[in-house]
């Protein structure tokens, strides 16, 4: 229905605009190892369409605060995390403060980075990789060059089979 040999797509007819969102695919590719220039953040190259329903159900946020990026780099790659390069990360942007630990998108030095972050006594935080091969950082909250672009809810991407 949607491919055909000529590539080409079309849309069923049952569909209802009204029950899906589009979430915005940012051209911007966030480094999961030595950092991407944030100049072009507000640039949207694509949207992804979900059903409204199940990020209703499942994502619990506004679906104006939700942005895709595509991870670029490995230092978040392990065979236990869903985060790989080429994947994609949903990132909900209205979480622009530390909360508790997990993975955040944070723009560092005029970059943007996906990590886990872990709170450090005296207002910091460690920075750490899921690939192991990757030292982790202290950053301290109070410098001006470093701050949280969201928090990633959802990771994703293809199988190693069908890339």
């Amino acid at each position: 229905m949607f491919l055909n040999k000529e590539k080409q797509y079309s849309i069923p007819q049952n569909l209802k605009f009204e029950n899906i969102v589009f979430i915005p695919h940012v051209d911007l590719k966030v480094s999961a190892g030595y950092g991407s220039i944030i100049d072009e953040i507000n640039m949207t190259h694509d949207f992804m369409a979900f059903a409204k329903s199940w990020i209703f159900k499942n994502i619990h946020v506004s679906t104006e605060s939700l942005v895709l990026f595509t991870v670029n780099g490995d230092s978040m790659d392990c065979p236990t995390s869903p985060i790989k390069d080429g994947g994609l990360i949903l990132v909900d942007k209205s979480t622009t403060e530390f909360k508790n630990d997990g993975v955040y998108v944070i723009a560092l030095d005029d970059a943007l980075y996906v990590k886990r972050l872990q709170i450090l006594p005296g207002k910091k935080l460690k920075v750490k990789s899921d690939n192991l091969n990757y030292d982790p950082f202290e950053v301290s909250l109070e410098t001006d060059n470093f701050h949280i672009v969201g928090k990633v809810i959802l990771a994703g991407g293809l199988f190693e089979c069908i890339k």
